[in-house]
């Protein structure tokens, strides 16, 4: 993981393509949107949150995020999450807005991650966020 938080803005959005490029050809019956770029959002996001943020901030925005992945999405977990990101990014507006956007206001798109999250523990495969990237920062 630490060469995917090396790269560049461009090496990253290039990497993601790939990706899903990849993941298209395992699985051509998804329709995977690439032609979309649906992840560039999210990985201009990253870099923004990186260039704006003092460490600290950066650090404590990460932490809350993380919260609420290693919660699998918990409803409650997510409101309190957005709480602390506005207090955490009350100095930093257009970025409050755009985790907002990014985070919080996806209606429905949360319980579907949980659900699958908790299928899969429940189907005896590892929860896919005992390990997540928040932010670009990889825990455990």
């Amino acid at each position: 993981m630490s060469d995917l938080q090396n790269m560049t803005r461009e090496e990253k959005l290039a990497f993601m393509a790939k990706h899903v490029e990849e993941v298209k050809k395992q699985h051509p019956e998804w329709d995977t949107k690439s032609e979309e770029q649906w992840w560039a959002p999210s990985v201009h996001y990253g870099y923004d949150l990186k260039e704006a943020l003092d460490k600290e901030t950066h650090g404590k925005l990460n932490a809350a995020i993380l919260k609420m992945q290693k919660s699998t999405f918990d409803p409650d977990v997510i409101a309190q999450v957005r709480a602390e990101t506005q207090t955490i990014l009350a100095g930093h507006p257009e970025l409050l807005e755009r985790t907002n956007t990014m985070l919080f206001d996806k209606s429905g798109v949360w319980d579907k991650v949980r659900e699958w999250a908790l299928k899969e523990v429940a189907e005896g495969k590892p929860n896919p966020f005992d390990k997540t990237c928040a932010g670009g920062s990889c825990s455990t």
